[in-house]
C-alpha cells in the first residue's frame, strides 16, 4: 500500500473527528452584572424584549431565609417597595440554590423594563439586598418590528402586517393563500433582491406546526413561522419571506426582512437554544422540525438512524407506506423503535398495519398496528443502538435487509424513488404505540441510492429523474431547536360533571386531543379516540352508591372496524382494554359471563362519533379551550341501529374511584368518583357543570345528529 493511498483513507478519518464548530447565541441587550452582597449572589442580566429578563449563569447558595427577583421603579436602590418577579415557571416561590442557572423571568401585569429602575435578589423578611443591578436611564429594551404586509401581484396570496418577533421567529396577520392544485407553495426565505430558487440562496422552512409539506389554503389566519436550526432572521442569508410556489418557480408574495446594523440591533433575541447531533450515517433527512432520518446502504442491507426531539417515553417510527402515491398508514411496513426505560436500551420492532388502532384480539382474530412477531410472522430487525442525548434527543438506530423478510413485509427499492411514512408518539403502558402526535399527510419520496456522483447527499427532495438533489436546501438535518417553555400547553381538565339530580350518561367517542384533552389530564398515552360524556372528553363523572344510573352507549357495535368498536365498561382499575389484558374479575358493569365461562360485552350501541370536518387533528392543541375545539367538531351517527343501555347501581363493595372504559382498546376513558352523598363533594370540587347545561347541551346533539356517517 503507498503511503499517498494510505492518506487517501486516513482523510474522511481525520475529517469526521473535527469538532463540530460552537453554536453561538445572542441573549439581548446587557443591562448589566449584579452587584454581589451577599450568599454568593452573581450572574449577567439582558433585556430580551420589553417584558422578558434573561438572568445568565446566575449563581446563589440558597441560604436567604426569604429572597425574591425583586424589582422597582422607586429610591435610590432596592427597598421593600417593589413586586416580586415570578419565577422561569411562572411562580412566586422563595428562590433556591442555583449554580451557573440561566432564568428568563417575565415582568408581572404588563409592566415594562423601561418602567423600573432596578432589578434585585431581595430578602423580604429582613429587608435584606443580596445583589442588584440598575436599569440605566433612557434604557431601551428589543422590540418587535413590524414589516409591511406581502408584496402580491396574485389574489391567492395576500396579508395584514408582519411583525418580527425575534431573530427567528415571525408572525403574519391575517394570512390568505388559496393552495390550488396546480401550485406546490412553501414557505421561503432566501437573499438577494428578489426571491428565487437560486441554488445556495434559499430554503424551505416548515409551516407553523413544523411540517416540510406543501401549504395548504389559509383564510385570514395568523401564522407564526420559527427558522430552523442556527438560521436567524439577522443573518446575511435572510433578505427575504416569501410564499413561493415550487411548480411555477415563482413566488406569489414576499415580504424583504430589513438587515441593517440599526434594524438588527433591536430585534428581540431567540432564547429557542439549539441542539446539535451528529449524525453517524451519510444520508440524512428532516421529515420534521422534530424528526430526522438518515440512511445507508452496504450490500443487500440498509441501516437507518431515527433521530428526534422527543420526551424518554416516545416512540419513532418508520417505514414504508401502503401505497405508493400517498403516505397510507394502512397496510404499511414499519418498523417502530423506543427506549425501556428502566434499562436505557433502545427497543425496535417490527410491525404492520391493517386498522387505526392498537393490536386487539377481536373475534379470535388479531388486527391493528401489530408486532409481526406476534402475528407469527419473523421480526427480520437488528437493534444497533438506542439511547438519549442532552435529555431531549432520543436516538434510535437499526439495521434490516432489502428484501422482505416474509409476505407482509416490502421490499427497500434502492434504485428509483420510494414513498414513506413516519411518525413520532407515546409509549401507552401496554408497551404498544399510542396515537402519533406527529405524522404526515402529504406524499413523500426519497431516493435510498443516487447516482455515483451524488450517493451521499444529505437532502432528499424528490426533483425529477436526474438523480440531482433540488437546488433549495429545503431539510436538511439542521440542529434541532428546544420547545419554547412559556408556551407549554395546558390541559383543558379536569372536567367535572357533578350533579347529584344527573341519573343518564350519554357516551360517544371522538379525538382525543392530546395533552389539552385526554393525556393531559389523566397522563396516559392514549390510542386516538377518547370517550365524550355529554359531548365533553373524557370528564370526571360523579355517582351516588345505592342509585340507579343508565349509560345510553353509543361507541360502535361491529366488531369487524376495530377502529370504532367500543363496548363501554367500568372497571376498577385506570388502564381498561380487556379484550387485550384485563381480567374479568376487575370488570365491575359492561360484561356478562357466556355458558362457556367467556367474557362478552353487552354494552356496544351505535357509532356516534365526534369528527374533524375541515380541520388537521395534528393541531387539536392549539386550542385554547375546549369549547372552541369542539366547535370545529361534526356529530355524525350511524342510522339503522340504536345506542345501547347500561345501567349500573354502585354499590358498597365498589371503591371510591372506578373507571369508564372500552373494552377493546386501553386509555379511552378515566374517573368515576362514587361518593355516599353529595353533600360531601359539594365543598370539595370547583364550580361544576349543572343538570340544566347538560341537558341543553345533550338536546343540541340530537340536533347536531342529522349530519349522519
Amino acid at each position: 500500500m503507498t503511503v499517498g493511498y494510505l492518506l487517501l483513507l486516513l482523510l474522511p478519518l481525520a475529517a469526521s473527528q473535527e469538532p463540530a464548530p460552537p453554536i453561538t447565541q445572542h441573549f439581548g441587550l446587557l443591562i448589566g452584572k449584579l452587584n454581589v452582597y451577599h450568599h454568593g449572589v452573581s450572574g449577567s442580566v439582558y433585556a430580551v424584549n420589553t417584558t422578558t429578563i434573561l438572568i445568565k449563569d446566575f449563581n446563589y447558595d440558597g441560604m436567604g431565609k426569604d429572597a425574591f427577583f425583586w424589582a422597582g421603579s422607586t429610591g435610590a436602590g432596592p427597598n421593600p417597595n417593589g413586586f416580586i418577579i415570578p419565577d422561569h415557571h411562572g411562580r412566586t416561590n422563595v428562590l433556591p440554590k442555583a449554580d451557573n442557572k440561566d432564568f428568563t423571568l417575565t415582568l408581572p401585569d404588563n409592566k415594562q423594563i423601561s418602567e423600573i429602575k432596578w432589578i434585585a435578589v431581595y430578602d423580604l423578611s429582613r429587608y435584606e439586598n443580596y445583589g442588584d443591578v440598575y436599569v440605566p436611564d433612557g434604557f431601551e429594551a428589543p422590540s418587535t418590528q413590524t414589516l409591511p404586509p406581502l408584496i402580491s401581484k396574485s389574489d391567492d396570496c395576500s396579508s395584514d402586517q408582519i411583525e418580527l418577533i425575534d431573530t427567528k421567529t415571525i408572525k403574519i396577520y391575517n394570512l390568505n393563500i388559496h393552495a390550488a392544485d396546480d401550485l406546490e407553495l412553501h414557505f421561503v426565505v432566501g437573499k438577494g433582491h428578489v426571491p428565487s430558487l437560486r441554488a445556495g440562496a434559499s430554503t424551505i422552512i416548515p409551516d407553523e406546526n413544523g411540517y416540510f409539506e406543501p401549504l395548504r389554503s389559509y383564510t385570514n389566519e395568523d401564522v407564526e413561522l420559527v427558522l430552523p436550526g442556527t438560521l436567524t432572521f439577522t443573518d446575511n442569508s435572510v433578505h427575504w419571506l416569501s410564499v413561493y410556489d415550487k411548480k411555477g418557480d415563482k413566488a406569489l408574495g414576499y415580504v424583504t426582512i430589513p438587515n441593517t446594523d440599526e434594524s438588527i440591533s433591536v430585534i428581540p433575541p431567540s432564547l429557542r437554544k439549539p441542539v446539535k447531533y451528529e449524525y453517524t450515517l451519510p444520508n440524512c433527512i428532516a421529515l420534521h422540525r422534530d424528526f430526522h432520518v438518515s440512511w445507508d446502504v452496504v450490500g443487500q442491507t440498509i441501516t437507518f438512524e431515527l433521530v428526534a426531539l422527543a420526551n424518554d417515553d416516545d416512540w419513532l417510527g418508520f417505514g414504508l407506506s401502503g401505497d405508493n402515491n400517498t403516505a397510507k398508514m394502512i397496510g404499511g411496513d414499519v418498523a417502530i423503535g423506543y427506549l425501556n426505560l428502566r434499562t436505557g436500551q433502545g427497543i425496535v420492532n417490527d410491525y404492520n398495519m391493517d386498522a387505526r388502532a392498537p393490536c386487539s384480539e377481536i373475534l379470535d382474530h388479531k388486527r391493528g398496528v401489530c408486532k409481526d412477531q406476534s402475528l407469527g410472522k419473523s421480526d427480520g430487525i437488528q437493534v444497533l443502538e438506542g439511547r438519549r442525548v442532552s435529555n431531549a434527543i432520543t436516538v434510535i438506530k437499526y439495521r434490516r435487509q432489502l428484501k422482505a423478510s416474509d409476505d407482509i413485509d416490502r421490499d427497500f427499492i434502492t434504485d428509483q424513488p420510494i414513498s414513506v411514512i413516519w411518525a413520532l408518539g407515546r409509549m401507552m403502558k401496554t408497551n404498544e404505540p399510542g396515537f402519533h402526535r406527529l405524522y404526515p399527510k402529504a406524499l413523500k419520496t426519497i431516493q435510498l441510492v443516487r447516482n455515483k456522483q451524488s450517493s451521499t447527499v444529505s437532502v432528499s427532495e424528490d426533483d425529477g429523474d436526474d438523480g440531482n438533489p433540488t437546488s433549495i436546501d429545503s431539510n436538511a438535518c439542521v440542529p434541532f431547536l428546544l420547545p419554547d417553555e412559556s408556551k407549554r400547553v395546558k390541559a383543558w381538565g379536569p372536567i367535572r360533571l357533578v350533579d347529584g339530580k344527573l341519573r343518564q350518561f350519554t357516551a360517544r367517542i371522538g379525538p382525543s386531543a392530546g395533552l389539552r384533552g385526554y393525556e393531559g389530564v389523566s397522563g396516559y398515552a392514549n390510542p386516538g379516540y377518547a370517550w365524550y360524556i355529554h359531548g365533553y372528553v373524557t370528564p370526571e363523572l360523579y355517582m351516588q352508591r345505592g342509585v340507579t344510573y343508565s349509560f345510553r352507549v353509543e361507541g360502535g357495535n361491529n366488531p369487524h372496524n376495530l377502529e370504532t368498536y367500543h363496548p363501554f365498561i367500568i372497571t376498577n382499575e385506570p388502564i381498561g382494554g380487556s379484550a387485550a389484558n384485563l381480567p374479568a374479575s376487575r370488570i365491575l358493569a359492561g360484561v356478562e359471563v357466556t355458558r362457556r365461562g367467556q367474557p362478552r360485552p353487552n354494552a356496544a350501541g351505535r357509532l356516534c362519533i365526534w369528527k374533524h370536518e375541515h380541520t388537521d387533528r395534528r393541531t387539536d392543541e392549539k386550542y385554547i379551550t375546549f369549547e372552541k375545539f369542539r366547535n370545529t367538531l361534526k356529530l355524525r351517527c350511524e342510522q339503522g341501529s340504536q345506542a345501547a343501555n347500561l345501567d349500573v347501581t354502585p354499590n358498597s363493595s365498589w371503591p371510591d374511584v372506578v373507571y369508564y372504559h372500552s373494552y377493546t382498546q386501553s386509555n379511552m376513558g378515566w374517573k368515576i368518583h362514587i361518593v355516599d352523598s353529595f353533600r360531601e363533594v359539594s365543598n370539595a370540587v370547583p364550580p361544576v357543570l349543572s343538570a340544566s347545561i347538560i341537558t341543553i347541551f345533550c338536546i343540541l346533539s340530537c340536533v347536531i345528529c342529522k349530519h349522519f356517517l
